[in-house]
């Protein structure tokens, strides 16, 4: 069985020409967003219309100094992210920054490890206790429930969820019956 690769895996270049031109295009949809012009980003980094056309076109290695000027002309910030995404053959190359960047928005736009913390489900313990009194003849049956509930932040707390009663009779059998009301 043959293993397929994808283009990216051929070299490095072809994995960096991957990432640089999705750096790229983040920029693009950015400025299209703005709107901004090339012309105006171009005076922004001190360069030439020119210049940004080629780092368009073909941004090659780019480095995170350039990375983080062109970003930061945009008031954008960068991130790099490595990841494990099961795939050490890299048959289906690298996860596209739109993945992370839905991600990161689905989850609120978190700006820390904290604020991510503070986000998780809180954690909850369920305590189911059984009280079986016998009252004149009758077998009372009492049930509560509770929760303790623990966001990891700290806050921890016991609601009473429910709460019923029974009242039971002893048949013959030595089965528990609910009475007849």
């Amino acid at each position: 069985m043959t293993q397929t690769v994808h283009w990216t895996e051929k070299n490095t270049g072809a994995f960096v020409n991957r990432l640089s031109f999705d750096f790229i295009t983040q920029l693009a949809k950015k400025m299209e967003l703005l709107p901004l012009r090339q012309s105006t980003l171009a005076q922004r980094l001190g360069l030439t219309e020119g210049r940004v056309s080629q780092i368009f076109n073909n941004p090659g290695n780019l480095t995170l100094s350039r990375m983080t000027e062109y970003a930061r002309a945009l008031g954008m910030k960068i991130a790099i992210v490595a990841y494990d995404d099961r795939d050490p053959g890299n048959e289906r190359g690298p996860i596209t920054s739109e993945i992370f960047n839905i991600c990161w928005e689905r989850a609120g736009k978190p700006l820390d490890f904290w604020a991510v913390r503070a986000m998780e489900s809180p954690r909850v313990a369920v305590n189911n206790e059984a009280v079986l009194e016998k009252q004149d003849g009758n077998y009372k049956y009492t049930s509560l429930t509770s929760m303790n509930i623990d966001r990891k932040s700290g806050i921890s707390g016991s609601v009473i969820v429910t709460s019923a009663e029974s009242e039971f009779a002893v048949n013959n059998s030595s089965m528990l019956q609910p009475n007849a009301f």
